[in-house]
């Protein structure tokens, strides 16, 4: 993998159409991936693509998948637990915002 990949996913109906897209980095703390960015369009969510999305990410990390998320981001915490994902930390920016560290392995 270079330092940056992007996977992309089509629409169902439409497959030509982009409906989201997840960006990974090489995790430079440890082994695998790091999940950068991850997007669906607001009137594609709830429809199974970010799964789809997380699921091709793990898929494309064999030494694991590590991201942080806002911990007051309640649905996109638990789009990663229902796909597997544990927190492992919580940090603090400079702003005070909190953020859990997840990661998925093998």
């Amino acid at each position: 993998m270079s330092e940056r990949t992007t996977i992309k996913i089509g629409d169902r109906n439409d497959p030509n159409q982009n409906v989201g897209e997840a960006t990974l980095g090489k995790n430079k703390k440890g082994s695998g991936n790091w999940l950068q960015g991850l997007f669906v369009k607001e009137d594609k969510r709830g429809q199974g693509y970010g799964k789809e999305l997380i699921n091709q990410a793990v898929q494309s990390s064999p030494g694991g998948l590590s991201l942080e998320v806002r911990t007051d981001n309640t649905t996109a915490v638990n789009l990663y637990q229902d796909c597997g994902f544990e927190i492992y930390d919580i940090i603090t920016d400079k702003s005070g915002n909190q953020y859990y560290r997840m990661r998925k392995t093998g």
